[in-house]
């Protein structure tokens, strides 16, 4: 069989495959970075996409510019919206650009499907990551990179996030923001907090700084250009910054028929793709009526983020009250109120003047019934009164603890468990104990008056009954912060990467990544991006 007839094959296979594919409308992107101090990575990507029309199997990801992958984890894997798993199969398409789709030909015809997948990387090599001085001596490195940017699959996403887990482990775990603030651990240019909206946190020991961008626009993703101290990685790899980047990879020595045939394959691929995919895009526009509602909510950190990985109809049913508390997104001064109102009632302090918030222990209880309890009395026991760094520090360990425990859980199925939970629990007691009903001087919010008695009927130290007002003190708690709110999860990636890798790769990707510059990039914006769903 000639060269023509392999070539038309392939045209006729590609096209029929185009024609039956689905497609899809991307809902967000989180991208994570876990950098090394060599400047090697693995960087992970989850992709939600909602299904068009169709059966979705995937979409292309490109986009990479210098970075290079040098191998994909064995551990990628996608889930739709009824909980099915599936493994993920990555074709090299060459050219830096790979197909992402279900393994063994799956494909979802309703619902979502979210994509997980990393590969390694090194930010060094490819210039992304080097070391730089700053106007006043001080050595620094800097991290200038943005994740790949999507074609009109990702023009209605609602958030594209970025982690950066730097190599440094701080001593500090609580109000990490305001330490990396004080000590200028991380600085950021400008424009990054003009656009973007920043947070940093210590995650699992190491300094981690979160970039979110919301609504982002088409085409776009969050670019992030920062500076670090320069000894949080090793300089013998990380080098100093060279004007224009990591050097041009330059054209191997490869055979020419398997060049010819690679760059006929690439741009028939090419033509293909765009004018099913036209077509596709026409489709998809009238197809989709409002956005998606699935992370409406502000940024105001520190967040609860554990929306991502949910799973449907999973409840986390192991939350102490506290905790409910701020899965229920009880106003935070309203949660510490309660707390020191039912205290006070039980008479284990006194509230001695409302402002500024003063108060005088009676008596340290033995037994607390969570750790919550006891950091609220040690806050007060050297001057009887709040800090805002005090309280955010028990309202960053509610944090931690609730996305341990609850990372994967279904959000709005676990909130109604404890609603119903709550409710129940009130209605049993109180028809078993008519004497010792609480009454809460609060119309304001029956569930938060609810949580109120469920968390004092259940409480070992309280035995009180009568009139409450637990939120008397809600005004003069010296915090900032109102609520707590539901965000993406961006975890510490560390999958284990599949080391297996082909010895001609970087030859085949330098032939096809020239051969298609020439011939297609003005010309094809959506060639050097992902998406593409199919």
């Amino acid at each position: 069989m000639n060269l023509k007839k392999i070539t038309f094959l392939l045209f006729i296979t590609l096209a029929s495959f185009q024609l039956f594919a689905g497609s899809g409308k991307i809902d967000f992107v989180e991208c994570s970075v876990n950098l090394q101090p060599t400047g090697k990575a693995v960087v992970g990507y989850c992709v939600r996409y909602t299904v068009i029309e169709g059966d979705l199997h995937g979409f292309y990801f490109s986009g990479l510019d210098r970075l290079k992958i040098s191998a994909f984890s064995d551990k990628n894997y996608a889930i739709d919206s009824k909980n099915n798993k599936y493994n993920l199969s990555i074709t090299d398409m060459g050219s830096n650009k790979y197909d992402i789709v279900l393994a063994n030909g799956q494909g979802v015809g309703s619902g979502y499907v979210t994509y997980f997948f990393w590969f390694e990387t090194d930010f060094a090599t490819a210039g992304y990551l080097g070391t730089t001085v700053a106007n006043n001596g001080e050595k620094l490195a800097y991290f200038n990179w943005a994740p790949t940017e999507w074609d009109y699959d990702g023009s209605k996403m609602r958030h594209y996030s970025l982690s950066v887990i730097t190599p440094f482990e701080p001593t500090f775990t609580d109000s990490v923001r305001e330490r990396v603030y004080a000590d200028s651990l991380i600085m950021t240019e400008k424009w990054m907090n003009e656009r973007y909206l920043i947070d940093f946190r210590n995650t699992n020991g190491r300094l981690e700084m979160l970039v979110h961008e919301k609504n982002p626009k088409e085409g776009t993703s969050p670019l992030v250009q920062i500076y670090m101290p320069e000894n949080w990685f090793d300089t013998t790899c990380v080098k100093p910054y060279v004007e224009g980047g990591a050097k041009s990879t330059k054209l191997n020595d490869i055979n020419p028929k398997l060049f010819t045939i690679l760059a006929i394959v690439l741009f028939s691929i090419f033509i293909i793709y765009f004018v099913f995919k036209n077509r596709n895009l026409s489709n998809a526009r009238k197809a989709i009526a409002e956005d998606i509602g699935w992370d409406k909510l502000s940024w105001i950190p520190p967040k609860l983020e554990m929306a991502t990985y949910s799973i449907p109809g999973k409840i986390c049913d192991n939350l102490n009250y506290v905790e409910v508390a701020f899965y229920l997104e009880f106003p935070i001064r309203k949660i510490f109120s309660s707390l020191l109102a039912a205290f006070e009632k039980q008479q284990y302090l006194k509230v001695l003047r409302n402002d500024p918030l003063t108060i005088k222990i009676l008596e340290i209880p033995q037994t607390f019934n969570n750790e919550y309890e006891k950091m609220l009395f040690d806050a007060l026991s050297d001057d009887g009164y709040f800090s805002q760094d005090e309280l955010n520090s028990i309202m960053n360990k509610a944090v931690a603890n609730i996305r341990e425990k609850a990372w994967d859980a279904d959000v709005e199925a676990t909130k109604k468990y404890y609603r119903d939970k709550i409710a129940a629990g009130v209605e049993a007691f109180e028809k078993e104990n008519p004497s010792k009903v609480v009454t809460v001087q609060d119309n304001s919010d029956f569930l938060y008056n609810n949580w109120n008695k469920s968390f004092i009927y259940n409480h070992h130290l309280f035995n009180f009954f009568g009139n409450i007002t637990p939120g008397a003190f809600e005004q003069y708690m010296p915090i900032n912060t109102d609520h707590l709110m539901y965000n993406d999860l961006l975890s510490n990636i560390t999958p284990d990467i599949n080391v297996c890798h082909s010895a001609c790769h970087d030859a085949c990707h330098s032939a096809c990544h020239s051969a298609c510059h020439s011939a297609c990039h003005s010309a094809c914006h959506s060639a050097c991006v992902s998406g593409g769903s199919h």
